[in-house]
């Protein structure tokens, strides 16, 4: 997961209960989210969640593609002591 969450307050003050506060979070980090941009924010987490999962499955797919690359090689540090 990406690390950015959206959350309302859920303190008991009798304000927050009636205007049900927004926030995005990452890592030690809120920012308030007015109640008129709720869903904009809602759609732009969505977006970048699957942009961050889409990332880490190319990623996964790099690493493996150049682990099978590199497995059938030597180690470049024998490479050059075999030819110096």
């Amino acid at each position: 997961m990406s690390g950015i969450r959206i959350h309302q307050s859920r303190e008991d003050c009798w304000v927050r209960r009636i205007l049900r506060h927004l926030y995005l979070t990452y890592r030690s980090r809120a920012l308030y989210i007015p109640h008129e941009h709720a869903e904009q924010a809602r759609q732009a987490q969505a977006a970048w969640k699957e942009f961050w999962d889409v990332a880490c499955a190319l990623a996964a797919e790099n690493h493996e593609h150049l682990r099978e690359r590199m497995q059938g090689q030597e180690p470049a540090a024998r490479r050059r002591s075999a030819n110096g």
